[in-house]
């Protein structure tokens, strides 16, 4: 049972967005969308609907929090609020830090939910790609392009050459660094050269790990999310996603059994909402600790051997889709709670 406490959440009870228009923005509004089948192009893929379901999800971890703070202020035993948080952030309320965590995660949603009405546009107005192929691989020797512009280097010098300060911090350093370290596990945490890519969408480089931004060092990623240079990107990485049962939230029938795993309900938005915390809260703060629900609710460790905390989940964006998405199917099906992660009958 929580204690009943009088937080002072007054006022943010008031930054709560309005989420008013919440049908009625495109993602086109917030995010330039690569046109075209080719090149990372989204054209084969409704991008509008990933980015619509995870405003959805943000309005139902919105109302999550808001009941949470019901609860704390008035006891609301009949909540399940509780059991929710419990489950996927190891939030104990009667922490001496209970106070404070739940100020952030409620900082942290409404910081989201404002990146994703953003419709001021501009040159840095984030991109979303649907590959990674629009960016592509060249070598530090290679012939510069002039940023900008996309014309060869007027003094016909390689990149190395025309960025010296970027080739010493992203490859020269940290080549030398892993080849002075003799501890093979230590140099796995180590950081890996950067090489530059050309994104010819904007006249930029940018710089990655070898191979492409959806597969490197063995590992098939879902998306990516650079927010190191303007204009920021999404990248979603669709040639690895596996087959979806459901297009979108509004294709989930109603839930009718017990046993049935938040995985059953993947959906593209899922990810747009996952890269959300990325973009919105930069890479910097929001960590991947966990992406399993094993590890996401305690009930398997991490791979350096512990339990996840309280605020590594409280950084750990797939905490928080799984988070909203539970909270969503339970609003959705009132006689099923799914805060163990699977669909329970209450």
């Amino acid at each position: 049972m929580w204690p009943k406490l009088v937080f002072l959440f007054s006022f943010l009870a008031l930054v709560f967005a309005d989420n008013d228009d919440l049908i009625d923005l495109k993602v086109t509004q917030v995010f330039r969308v690569k046109s075209g089948t080719e090149l990372g192009g989204c054209d084969n893929f409704d991008v509008n609907r990933w980015f619509s379901d995870a405003r959805v999800l943000v309005k139902a971890a919105q109302e999550a929090l808001s009941e949470a703070q019901q609860f704390f202020d008035k006891g609301n035993k009949d909540s399940q609020i509780e059991s929710y948080l419990r489950a996927f952030f190891r939030f104990d309320p009667e922490d001496v830090s209970a106070k404070s965590t739940l100020e952030k995660m409620i900082e942290d949603i409404n910081d989201v939910d404002i990146e994703l009405k953003n419709t001021d546009g501009g040159d840095d107005m984030p991109w979303v790609f649907c590959d990674s192929t629009f960016a592509e691989q060249k070598s530090w020797s290679s012939k510069a392009l002039v940023e900008g512009t996309g014309a060869p280097d007027p003094d016909g010098l390689t990149i190395k050459q025309a960025f010296p300060d970027v080739c010493q911090e992203n490859y020269t350093k940290r080549k030398a660094a892993l080849k002075k370290e003799k501890s093979g596990r230590k140099r796995m945490l180590l950081p890996r050269e950067f090489y530059p890519f050309w994104v010819d969408d904007f006249k930029q480089y940018r710089y990655a790990e070898d191979v492409t931004y959806c597969n490197k060092a063995g590992k098939k990623n879902m998306a990516g999310t650079d927010d190191n240079m303007q204009p920021n990107t999404i990248t979603f990485c669709t040639m690895n996603w596996k087959d979806h049962k459901y297009k979108g939230l509004s294709d989930f029938p109603p839930v009718v059994e017990e046993g049935l795993s938040l995985n059953h309900f993947a959906i593209g938005g899922l990810t747009f909402l996952h890269e959300s915390f990325h973009y919105a809260l930069l890479n910097e703060h929001t960590p991947d600790t966990a992406y399993n629900l094993e590890q996401i609710t305690g009930s398997a460790p991490l791979d350096d051997g512990k339990i996840i905390t309280t605020d590594q989940a409280v950084a750990n964006p797939e905490s928080w889709t799984m988070f909203a998405l539970a909270w969503y199917l339970g609003s959705e099906n009132k006689d099923f709670t799914f805060a163990s992660s699977m669909s329970k009958r209450l």
